[in-house]
């Protein structure tokens, strides 16, 4: 029989089956999220309940143990989309523990390589967006940006943005995954988004964008575009969300969704 783990789909949930297995002995071969797992008949469930105490001694182990780079890779695997990552950065941690600082030197085990990589396409993307992304002023004063990403990058972007600008209101919504991250000038707090979002742009924002937007085509030169690079440089998927790809239309009060 086989052993699955189920968790609540929190990063401290995820060390907490870590430190179940050097002390609970409870090894598991899948882990999967609690509220969305399909059930087998080979496979024998343990319930992994998130202790925050046990989660950040985990933490703390890995960061003495073997390096801050591990801790940080294992935060943007989790956060990526990859189907199976949980059991490839469990045995990645396990693992760590016993080479310590050269554990990303054994690029030969999977889980190591596997790990690695998810990591890095979610951090990518969180730099591609850090780039990407436009913010929009509204009638508030908040200034507002949408975004659906491939993976839950929201965190770190929000991150990122709260420290560039520390004085200024503003919100993130990820639309995808129907979340928003909001900041007041002092915290930044994640909220499920309503569906039916709907935000105004100020005036002052509507005529900055028509003059972006019409400084974007007429700059164009259709006689020297190179739409494979441009792809390259820009993926299509980033674009619905910026400012110089959309049409704005002069009949109709401005609202994003």
């Amino acid at each position: 029989m086989t052993v699955t783990v189920l968790f609540d789909g929190t990063f401290d949930g995820f060390l907490t089956i870590i430190h179940n297995h050097f002390y609970k002995k409870i090894r598991p071969d899948y882990i999967e999220l609690e509220d969305c797992y399909q059930q087998r008949f080979d496979t024998n469930y343990y319930l992994a309940r998130t202790d925050v105490d046990k989660a950040s001694t985990v933490l703390n182990a890995i960061l003495e143990k073997i390096s801050g780079d591990m801790a940080n890779t294992l935060y943007y695997a989790f956060l990526s989309a990859s189907p199976g990552r949980f059991i490839y950065m469990y045995k990645y941690v396990v693992l760590g523990f016993k080479h310590g600082k050269g554990i990303d030197k054994h690029l030969h085990e999977d889980c190591v390589l596997n790990t690695i990589n998810i990591a890095r396409k979610a951090s990518r993307e969180r730099g591609r967006l850090v780039e990407f992304l436009r913010f929009s002023e509204t009638r508030t004063g908040v200034f507002y940006a949408d975004i659906s990403p491939e993976n839950n990058i929201l965190a770190p972007l929000a991150d990122f943005f709260t420290k560039r600008f520390m004085n200024m209101q503003f919100m993130i919504h990820d639309v995808k995954r129907g979340l928003v991250a909001v900041y007041d000038t002092k915290e930044c707090v994640f909220h499920e988004a309503p569906d039916d979002i709907e935000v105004l742009l100020s005036n002052e924002e509507i005529s900055y964008q028509k003059l972006w937007g019409g400084y974007y085509e007429t700059a164009a030169n259709p006689e020297r575009a190179n739409k494979k690079l441009q792809r390259l440089l820009l993926p299509l998927k980033y674009r619905k969300h910026m400012t110089e790809f959309k049409y704005i239309d002069d009949k109709k009060p401005i609202i994003k969704r």
